[in-house]
């Protein structure tokens, strides 16, 4: 896995598929919403980390709720 750093983590839906996100820069919901995506959710994190960092300090269970009610919209 990458040593890239984020600050921001978050996820959003583009035509029905759910989509973890991870950024440095807050305006990304911007270019998100531009470009068709929908029930964008973002979270800052306490300190620049990797992701791997992120899922062993478990910031992903912020946005677990939308995966899961994705997830039984599809079904």
């Amino acid at each position: 896995m990458s040593n890239k750093t984020f600050t921001f983590v978050g996820s959003s839906v583009l035509n029905g598929k759910f989509k973890i996100r991870y950024t440095n820069d807050n305006t990304r919901v911007k270019i998100l919403l531009k470009n068709g995506h929908s029930d964008i959710n973002f979270v800052e994190l306490p300190r620049a980390m990797t992701k791997a960092e992120i899922e062993a300090e478990g910031h992903l269970t912020a946005l677990m709720p939308v995966a899961v009610d994705q997830v039984q919209a599809t079904v």
